[in-house]
């Protein structure tokens, strides 16, 4: 499930639905949710390119790593919990129910990132390990 279709699907709901009788793209508050979702989204795959140049180098960097996989986690949520508002009760229902709303993508995002984000190694790991090879700080306890 690709982020980026999930929220070009967020954006377009945004301009058909209405809430008080305005499209909820004209939210100042919508935007600027959808706004960050998009620069995280691109930060995430210039990381993501980073990561790969390393990797094709022969540089072994823990750090970039943990970045890609925080930055990641953190769009991965950002994403989820916007949809979660944007789409209200709706969001939470499955894909074959027939009063679903984007197909149920967002249902699948919120509970995808759930595990994903333990699965591969909590935040604060991640960060300690940006702390020491990244920073250059001595391995916490």
């Amino acid at each position: 499930m690709g982020i980026k279709r999930i929220l070009d699907e967020l954006i377009n709901y945004a301009k058909e639905e209405k809430k008080d009788n305005k499209p909820l793209a004209k939210d100042p508050l919508i935007r600027q949710k959808l706004a960050n979702i998009a620069i995280e989204i691109e930060i995430a795959k210039l990381l993501n390119y980073r990561l790969a140049w390393e990797i094709d180098n022969n540089i072994l960097s823990p750090n970039t790593a943990s970045e890609v996989k925080l930055i990641t986690d953190e769009m991965m949520e950002h994403t989820a919990i916007t949809g979660m508002q944007m789409l209200g009760p709706y969001s939470q229902l499955k894909q074959d129910s027939k009063w679903t709303k984007l197909r149920g993508s967002v249902e699948s995002l919120y509970l995808m990132f759930l595990g994903l984000r333990n699965a591969m190694g909590t935040d604060e790991v991640q960060k300690n390990i940006m702390a020491q090879f990244g920073l250059g700080l001595p391995r916490g306890y």
